[in-house]
């Protein structure tokens, strides 16, 4: 094994120098990770919040093309609403349902979805 002698400042001051770039490559590495795996992440949630919207406003226009003004409180209810799987449930039941009201009165609308 090499060994580095005590008294050789030029060795050490090298060896140092050597270790302190390596430890700073390393940190520029993680962070060029880092901003890598939050854009990916900030992509997907922006595709997931894209499509969410996507769905929230389909719905709102099927509900009034069907029936007519939809009121502020159901339109609010309806923007409160993240779970995309039950957005596009009541999108699916707006399709169907015979009247605004059965819809309003079926689904009741609370910031809980």
């Amino acid at each position: 094994m090499f060994k580095i002698p005590k008294n050789d400042w030029t060795i050490n001051v090298m060896l140092a120098e050597r270790v302190a770039n390596w430890y700073e490559s390393g940190i520029q590495k993680g962070v060029q990770q880092g901003k890598l795996e939050g854009k990916a992440e900030g992509i997907v949630e922006g595709i997931v919040r894209g499509r969410t919207e996507g769905i929230k406003t389909a719905l709102l226009a099927i509900l009034t093309m069907r029936f007519g003004e939809v009121p502020p409180t159901a339109q609010q209810a309806i923007d409160a609403i993240h779970d995309t799987e039950r957005l596009e449930q009541l999108m699916r039941e707006a399709i169907v349902v015979d009247s605004l009201a059965t819809f309003l009165q079926q689904y009741p609308f609370s910031t809980k979805y």
